[in-house]
């Protein structure tokens, strides 16, 4: 049957700003997607690492790569996005 939720999830080794390789996974209902690419062709960019317990600290930075599909491992799909997450 059909999963009508979605989740994505995804981490880097970096503690400061500079491109560092991204591990992530992205559920679109029934379709799992992984990156794609060995080594993985998929970055991260962090442009802001604000400290952890300061007020008004950020994670902030952009993404790209491809991901591939759980069940068409031959295609890959383009991805990229933008963040900015508060530390606490």
């Amino acid at each position: 049957s059909y999963n009508p939720y979605s989740s994505f999830s995804a981490n880097f080794t970096g503690t400061t700003t500079g491109t560092y390789p991204l591990a992530m996974s992205l559920y679109i209902g029934n379709n799992n997607y992984s990156v794609a690419g060995s080594p993985a062709n998929t970055t991260v960019t962090v442009t802001e690492f604000g400290a952890a317990g300061l007020a008004n600290s950020y994670v902030a930075g952009t993404f790209t790569g491809s991901v591939k599909d759980s069940s068409s491992s031959s295609v890959s799909k383009p991805i990229s996005g933008s963040f900015r997450l508060k530390r606490y």
